[in-house]
This record gives C-alpha cells, structure tokens and sequence, in this order.
C-alpha cells in the first residue's frame, strides 16, 4: 500500500498486524540512536516498548531509564520499566522500581497495583496486604486495588468483608467474568447458593462462554442431582476449547459417578 501511496491504508494494516502479534519492525539501529537525544518523555517510552518487543531488553531498560530521569514523576514510566527488569532477572532492581514509582507518585494507582502483585508473587504476603490498603488509601476508586484487597480479604477467610471490593471492580468493568466468579465462590462458601449461582449468570453475561464459570455451573448442578440442567453445561463446557482436558475429565468422572453413564 505504500509504495502504491496509500499511506493511510498501510498505517491501518500496520497497526492491525502489531497488535495481533504477527508484525514486528525492523529492529533500526540508527533509529534507536536518534532516541538517545530525545528528551519526548512519551516517544522514549514508546521506543522502550519496542525494544522489548524485539527482544532488545538492554535497549529498552536504557531507554527506560532516561525516560524516568525525563519525568520522574510520573509512576507510569516505572511500571513500565518493571517488566523489563524481570525479564532481564534483576528482580531485586524491579521491586525498588515499583517502590520508587510508589514514592515519587503516589496516586499512581497501577504502581501500588503493580507492586503489591510483585510483592505477592515474591511471597511477601504481608507488605503485599499492606500495599494494597496504602495503595486505596492514595486511590480510593482503582478497580484493580479493590480487586486485589478482596482477594486479599478471601485469603484471609474474610468473606463478607471481601464483597464489596469486588462489587466495586465489577460496576466498572461491567465486561469481565472474573468479579462475578469471586463473588459467585464466596456466596457458596456462606452457604448463599442463589446469589452464588446469580453471581455466576451474571459473569456469562459480562463474558460470554466465560472459561472458569462453565464448570462450576456443571458441577453445581451434577452436585444438586439435576441432571437436565447438568447435562445442559456439560455440553456448554464440552464447546468452549479454553477448558483444560483434566477439568473436563473430572467433571466427565463426577458426571459418571451421580448418573450412572457419560454426560455425551
């Protein structure tokens, strides 16, 4: 399309195939170099992006460096660099990262979001609990930090406390599964089976043929001797591919087992 000059058409199949993953650029040296003397904050970072989409991670952590010693504080820049770090092994470096993001912009709400993830992976369980609360305590309305302190509150056995953090993220993210199948787990282990199963519905209408919610769906029913309504998501959970073969083998067994035969 560009040697035709159609320019516009080329930048939309560009930008099509970059964001499906089937397109990569040229790796530019002399274009890279030219970002050395930069001082766009944004169009550093685009590059460190690229970089790291390359492969090129010590480019990109270069690049990332000077973008934060451009802007230090705007936190985005450091939850940026996180990754890339990782990627490199330098975990120690990629948690004072998010540390720092933390510091110089504390209504950042994806670097606490960040860090208390970080935090949690590395087994820090507590300073993670404790990132999370200072993290809303900065950012009141993040989604993601009501999100995390629910699961937080879960772990904790802390059911009803944990509700409302994910209400909260669920009335933002109205097209996500996954705040309905954490209050649909909740409701179950209060014993609250009709709101468990409502909360289920509703992740199916967030997200439609949502993995996680079909076999819970089958299970309930398999469990509670309906064998109708069991047999209906069995064949749902048998369509959907992004359900992992044991999974469905335990729900084929536990079929087997309360009916006398095979689901299908």
């Amino acid at each position: 399309c560009e040697h035709l000059g159609v320019n516009q058409r080329a930048e939309a199949i560009r930008a099509r195939e970059k964001a499906s993953g089937l397109f990569i650029d040229i790796p530019d040296p002399w274009l890279r170099d030219t970002f050395l003397d930069c001082y766009d904050s944004y169009q550093m970072s685009l590059a460190a992006g690229t970089a790291a989409r390359q492969g090129d991670l010590v480019v990109a952590v270069d690049l990332a460096e000077r973008v934060i010693a451009l802007d230090p504080k705007n936190g985005y820049y450091y939850v940026q660099a996180y990754p890339f770090y990782m990627r490199l092994g330098n975990s120690a470096k990629a948690l004072q990262v998010l540390r720092t993001a933390t510091v110089q912009d504390p209504n950042c709400a994806d670097a606490w979001h960040a860090l208390a993830l970080a935090l949690r992976n590395s087994g820090q369980t507590q300073e993670a609990y404790l990132m999370a609360i200072t993290g809303l305590s900065h950012c009141p309305d993040s989604p993601s930090l009501h999100f995390v302190r629910g699961e937080d509150l879960v772990a904790a056995g802390q059911f009803e406390e944990a509700v409302p953090e994910f209400l909260k993220y669920a009335a933002v993210f109205t097209d996500v599964g996954s705040p309905h199948l954490q209050l649909a787990q909740i409701y179950f282990n209060l014993n609250r089976l009709p709101e468990g199963l409502a909360e289920l519905e509703k992740a199916l209408l967030s997200e439609p043929e949502y993995p996680p919610a079909l076999p819970m769906l089958a299970f309930y029913y398999i469990n509670t001797h309906d064998e109708l309504s069991a047999q209906k998501w069995m064949q749902r959970v048998k369509a959907q591919p992004r359900i992992k073969p044991q999974e469905r083998s335990q729900l084929g067994q536990a079929y087997q087992q309360q009916f006398g035969h095979a689901p299908y």
